[in-house]
C-alpha cells in the first residue's frame, strides 16, 4: 500500500455514501474515488463514470478554511449537484 487512506463522504439526491481509497493527495484521492465507487447504489448508470472523473479532474480539491486534512469537491451527476468531503 502506497500513500495515505481518505475518506470519502458523498452527499447526493439526499443520501449520504462513505468510501475510503488510498492515494498520494487529496486530488488523486477523489479521481480514485471517482474511478472506482459504485455509481449504481446513486442510480447512476457505469456510462457516465467518465463524465464523473473528469467533472473531478476539472473541479481539483479545496481545502476547508479552519479545519486540517480536510477538502471539498464537486460533480455534476444527472444536473444534480452532489458535494465530497474528502478527509484524510
Amino acid at each position: 500500500m502506497t500513500g495515505a487512506i481518505y475518506t470519502i463522504v458523498f452527499d447526493y439526491c439526499g443520501g449520504t455514501y462513505v468510501s475510503q481509497v488510498v492515494a498520494a493527495s487529496p486530488h488523486s484521492a477523489i479521481i480514485e474515488w471517482g474511478r472506482t465507487v459504485d455509481l449504481s447504489v446513486m442510480n447512476v448508470s457505469e456510462a457516465e463514470r467518465g463524465i464523473v472523473v473528469a467533472d473531478l479532474e476539472e473541479q481539483g480539491v479545496v481545502p476547508l478554511e479552519g479545519l486540517v486534512s480536510v477538502w471539498c469537491s464537486t460533480v455534476l451527476l444527472n444536473n444534480i449537484l452532489g458535494t465530497a468531503t474528502i478527509v484524510l
